[in-house]
């Protein structure tokens, strides 16, 4: 995961002015959630790339692959990151499918829910439409693909330090303060960690630490473990997974000797649902190659986890996005994490989930 620091914090200069307050500002204010609108497809190319589950459950109903899966396609949304993979995405069009098919369909992509999570009807629209691979994805993949949220920050609680808070911190000008930063973007590991919530009914926007996440993550309760944690390396990964196939819903976490890298879900084998960047809004979420995703982290090392149970709402483990630390020598500032909940919507026409219209309110409420 990429986090771009020096845009981030010039976001947060730019709300300081009118966020400083002395409320407790822990969670956020539920009334806005500050989105951005979905980018724009630049352009696109034709993808060879094989939904390799889906061809084995159609091939296994006697069903042609190419007779459902029409077209896959490398869509273009920005030229702004440096690397401008970051801002592709890979789609996926099928023709119109019988009652059968479509439903072959949505138990791939069902994330072990009897009936799927998508609310795509086959019986409603069976040789009615053509469908897409996002009509079977999640409620969270369906209503944030190619678009984001906006990074949020607030101030308070600004107080005189202790004298044992000056003396910890080797703070020597007066009179020094503490003020607490409350910051509010999606990273990585929180959109992996919120796709593992599964039947929720609201998409919690939040940044998440690698500690707090890897509470979760590691948890014989929620997750088991599909290989032997930690101990392969990033490019012996393709191999591993020819023999160990991955399923809709596993999580990838790739780590180093300082904690997690980056993480991302699992659609199909080789493909993943990921956001590089929350800090920015030149990194939408998006559908990846694994290998796009493995030539970032070639020296990572990585874990496979199969989600066993849906994970609690972030407001229930204990997580903290705290650290103290000088920002110059008289100020001491505390970040603590936020969060904000956002109810998604079903499209009645669609059936497709989407975010609420007040999420693409600019304005930053404060909890008093």
């Amino acid at each position: 995961m990429k986090i771009l620091y020096p845009l981030f914090l010039s976001v947060a200069a730019s709300l300081a002015s009118f966020s400083m307050s002395s409320c407790k500002l822990h969670p956020l204010d539920n009334s806005a959630t500050n989105a951005y609108s979905p980018k724009k497809v630049v352009s696109q190319t034709n993808s060879t790339f094989v939904l390799k589950n889906l061809r084995a459950a159609l091939e296994s109903a006697g069903i042609i692959y190419s007779s459902v899966v029409k077209s896959a396609s490398l869509e273009v949304l920005s030229s702004g990151p440096d690397n401008p993979r970051d801002a592709t995405n890979l789609s996926f069009s099928f023709g119109m499918l019988d009652e059968k098919t479509c439903e072959i369909v949505k138990k791939v992509y069902a994330d072990g829910a009897k009936e799927g999570l998508s609310g795509v009807d086959c019986k409603r629209d069976a040789n009615k439409r053509n469908f897409s691979l996002i009509d079977f994805l999640s409620p969270l993949m369906q209503a944030t693909i190619r678009q984001g949220f906006i990074p949020e920050a607030t101030y308070y609680d600004d107080r005189p330090l202790t004298p044992e808070e000056k003396q910890k911190n080797k703070i020597t000008e007066p009179p020094g303060t503490l003020i607490h930063k409350a910051v509010l973007f999606p990273n990585c590991w929180s959109t992996a960690y919120e796709l593992g919530r599964r039947n929720a009914k609201t998409f919690t926007v939040h940044v998440i630490s690698d500690g707090d996440a890897s509470k979760i993550f590691n948890s014989d309760k929620y997750t088991a473990f599909l290989n032997a944690p930690g101990k392969v390396p990033s490019d012996a990964l393709m191999a591993w997974l020819d023999k160990n196939p991955s399923r809709y819903g596993d999580i990838l976490i790739l780590s180093n000797a300082d904690g997690i890298v980056h993480a991302a879900t699992f659609i199909d084998q080789g493909l993943l649902f990921e956001l590089v960047s929350g800090a920015s809004k030149e990194y939408p979420y998006r559908v990846s190659e694994l290998k796009d995703i493995m030539s970032a982290y070639p020296r990572a090392q990585f874990d496979v986890r199969r989600v066993l149970q849906d994970f609690p709402h972030i407001s229930q483990i204990g997580a903290s996005f705290s650290s103290e630390y000088p920002s110059d020598n008289a100020m001491l500032m505390k970040t603590d994490i936020a969060w904000r909940d956002v109810q998604l919507l079903s499209d009645p026409v669609s059936l497709l989930a989407k975010l609420p219209p007040d999420a693409f309110q600019t304005t930053l409420p404060l909890k008093k």
